[in-house]
């Protein structure tokens, strides 16, 4: 397999959370590109197929027989096919898909929703409803990128008539059920800084924390100050993490396709969960991409381009 990362500018790197030796670490910065010109911004849930004309889903064809009744999302949208819901990691936002959003080789052959995910979820289980509802009944491609790949594996899990396939990026998670994400005292060191030095002092503990000193120091001040100015989001998602079990027994039910991705340049905690998942989910694929960090959509853009829409022919989903 070629490694594209000759030809793809290095960004900064993270982690997932789960760190070694103990030490929580997460992933979601990007120094992300231009949003393409025609790339749409709006409120996700919007009135459409499936939804009521004041942009909640009415029913669909999923668990229980109905999609969950969440708050809109505000999503940025680009291209046109068939869908593709992108997923952001922790202290990050739908600019980390920006490369994505304004790949034409991405946008003629896909729409690609990238949504904002909610500061005040408190559950992994909760923000995967969000994502279901901002679907509004329609099928996709369900990306996510670290504590994102694990909102979408959830969703895979409970709404398997809306996934028609999931890309899940290195989540970071346990390799066992025994194993927990990071440990719970991340809270309390966390919560410590916040009330001693303020939100977004807590915030750099935990970007100083994953990313190292010296690559939070190379950080360009605009980038850093949008991470930081995050805290909230950050510790609702450590603790929703912190909390969330894979089960990985109960994988063996899920007949979604799914695509496991990890870097060769990641950290070596990653690889364990992601074998662990590939020995879980029947119709599971794992592949190691070159010159990738745990940054893997910004590092190897164009190869994860090329994974992207192989995925989709594969499982028919391009028609």
């Amino acid at each position: 397999m070629a490694s594209d990362s000759s030809s793809e500018a290095a960004r900064p790197e993270t982690g997932g959370f789960v760190g070694g030796g103990g030490v929580p670490t997460t992933g979601g910065i990007v120094v992300g590109a231009i949003v393409a010109a025609n790339a749409s911004s709006e409120d996700a849930g919007g009135a459409g197929p499936g939804s009521d004309p004041g942009g909640r889903p009415s029913s669909g064809p999923m668990c229980g027989n109905h999609t969950p009744m969440a708050p809109a999302l505000h999503a940025v949208r680009a291209g046109d096919g068939p869908r593709v819901l992108l997923i952001h990691g922790s202290a990050a936002d739908h600019t980390t898909w920006s490369i994505q959003l304004a790949s034409q080789a991405l946008r003629e052959r896909f729409t690609l929703i990238a949504i904002d995910r909610r500061a005040d979820a408190r559950t992994v289980e909760e923000h995967a409803d969000d994502a279901v509802a901002t679907l509004a009944g329609d099928r996709a491609i369900v990306i996510g990128s670290s504590f994102g790949a694990v909102v979408a594996l959830d969703l895979v899990r409970r709404y398997p008539d809306v996934a028609a396939g999931a890309i899940l990026i290195e989540p970071p998670m346990g390799p066992s059920d025994d194993v927990p994400a990071a440990p719970a005292a991340f809270l309390d060191a966390y919560d410590q800084r916040m009330a001693e030095q303020g939100g977004p002092a807590a915030a750099e503990l935990f970007l100083r924390t994953v990313l190292g000193d010296p690559a939070f120091e190379r950080m360009p001040k605009i980038y850093r100050d949008r991470a930081t100015s995050k805290f909230v989001e950050i510790r609702a998602d450590s603790a929703a993490l912190i909390a969330y079990r894979p089960r990985y027994a109960d994988l063996a039910a899920v007949s979604t396709p799914v695509q496991l991705l990890g870097g060769d340049r990641s950290a070596a905690y990653f690889r364990p969960t992601l074998e662990a998942l590939a020995a879980a989910l029947p119709a599971a694929q794992l592949e190691i991409v070159p010159g990738a960090g745990h940054m893997l959509h910004a590092d190897a853009h164009r190869r994860f381009a090329d994974i992207v829409t192989t995925f989709a022919a594969r499982i028919g989903y391009l028609g």
